[in-house]
């Protein structure tokens, strides 16, 4: 059985090979780290929250549409999907 590698295969190659050859940065500080920190737990708060947002859409929690749809005229819009 012959296996084939699609572009993405190739793709991601093609990034590992960039990675090892491009050096690292030297100057890497605590503020660095904690930038990246925080950029990582907002990231993943905001993809929980859109997540949730979702969620409450698809099941059609119409009671919570409504409450949002009270709060902000933009969310108006939900109310009628």
């Amino acid at each position: 059985m012959a296996t084939t590698t699609g572009p993405l295969n190739g793709v991601g190659i093609f990034w590992l090979v960039l990675l090892f050859v491009i050096p690292p940065a030297d100057a890497y500080d605590a503020g660095d780290g904690l930038a990246l920190l925080l950029g990582t737990v907002l990231t993943v708060v905001g993809f929980c929250a859109c997540l949730g947002w979702y969620s409450r859409r698809r099941n059609g929690n119409a009671a919570y549409v409504r409450a949002l749809s009270e709060h902000c005229d933009c969310l108006s819009v939900l109310s009628t999907r």
